[in-house]
């Protein structure tokens, strides 16, 4: 039976900068979903018709 030994400690610099990365690759993940759909809002956003649209209440 193998026992681990409690006295081996993680530095606060390691673990900052282990929390620093984590976060910067999940918002790096979360970009890759999100920025296509925010080029499509905004692409849509400034498209210029002159038609009149229809606006409806209960949409």
């Amino acid at each position: 039976m193998t026992t681990i030994s409690t006295d081996s400690r993680i530095s606060t610099g390691t673990r900052l900068g282990s929390m620093l990365m984590d976060h910067f690759f999940m918002t790096m993940i979360a970009m890759v979903f999100s920025v296509p759909g925010m080029v499509s809002t905004f692409s849509d956003a400034f498209e210029v018709t002159h038609e009149q649209e229809s606006f409806n209440l209960m949409a």
